[in-house]
């Protein structure tokens, strides 16, 4: 029997689709019969989007469950790729759970239809499936141990990741980092840093540090800082510029403001880097009171 002709079994009325569906079967007859190929898609899937690895398992689902790790695995890669901190960092693992919400059902229906093929099979004495893939009904015991197994194989992968994206050498670009507990040290890996810092006045010093794709070769590096109050988000006031021929590497780092100096405003700065008159780069900062 192909798969056109066991999606006309797909109603849980048949004892074989039953034994295979058990638990909530009538949510199951009512996605079918609503949607014309529930293969492809067949409504949206709660517990598929919110806990992803652990309703696939609890549906036997061990080749999906280990799919949406991979997916995880290849997302932490991209993130640590682009900057282990960005705004990306929860947007993706959230595209990655839509994914499964929208296809969850859709999953389980070509898994449904794989079984009554194989029920078939086995009624003709062909070589039988893998006893792994043709577990019927739900199982709490593999909802919990299927993504620990899993998690516990990609354990090694994902620490290599870890130090890998941490121990990364910094791309060209500007980074801002405070000197707090008298660490003067500028940054050298990307988990030295953070996008967008936010900073505790009278905490300490804030720096920066420019990384360019070529050396400044003593042309004018010109710095300016400029102030936004959070009460008028509008307008951002220039505190300072600061221009300078004595910089020849492609590496430089100076002092931007000292948060510990009451003088200093709680609210937002921006750090413009020109290097020869042309504008390169910019980097955001936060100082606040807490």
């Amino acid at each position: 029997m192909n798969k056109d002709q066991s999606s006309s079994y797909l109603t849980t009325e048949s004892p074989t689709v039953y034994e295979i569906v058990k638990n909530n079967h009538e949510y199951y007859d009512k996605k079918w019969k609503k949607h014309k190929k529930p293969d492809n898609y067949a409504g949206w899937n709660w517990p598929a989007f919110i806990i992803p690895p652990f309703w696939l398992a609890y549906r036997y689902m061990h080749g999906s469950t280990l799919l949406y790790f991979i997916f995880i695995l290849a997302e932490l890669t991209l993130l640590s790729a682009i900057s282990f901190y960005s705004e990306m960092t929860f947007s993706l693992p959230i595209l990655t759970h839509f994914f499964f919400g929208l296809k969850g059902n859709a999953f389980f229906t070509r898994r449904v239809l794989k079984l009554i093929q194989n029920i078939d099979s086995d009624t003709e004495k062909t070589k039988p499936a893998v006893p792994l893939f043709t577990k019927k009904g739900t199982s709490w015991i593999s909802a919990i141990v299927t993504p620990v197994i899993v998690i516990f194989l990609l354990i090694l992968p994902v620490q290599a990741l870890s130090e890998w994206s941490f121990e990364s050498e910094l791309d060209p670009g500007i980074y801002i980092y405070s000197d707090n507990n008298n660490n003067e040290q500028t940054p050298e890996y990307k988990g030295d840093i953070i996008t967008s810092p936010v900073f505790k006045k009278y905490d300490a010093r804030i720096n920066l540090f420019y990384i360019g794709e070529e050396p400044v070769n003593n042309q004018t590096f010109r710095v300016s800082l400029l102030f936004q109050d959070p009460e008028d988000p509008d307008e951002w006031e220039s505190l300072r510029d600061r221009e300078s021929k004595k910089f020849s590497s492609n590496r430089i780092s100076l002092d931007v403001i000292d948060a510990q100096n009451p003088a200093t405003k709680v609210g937002n700065y921006r750090v413009e880097i020109f290097v020869g008159g042309e504008f390169v780069g910019e980097e955001r900062f936060t100082i606040t009171m807490e």
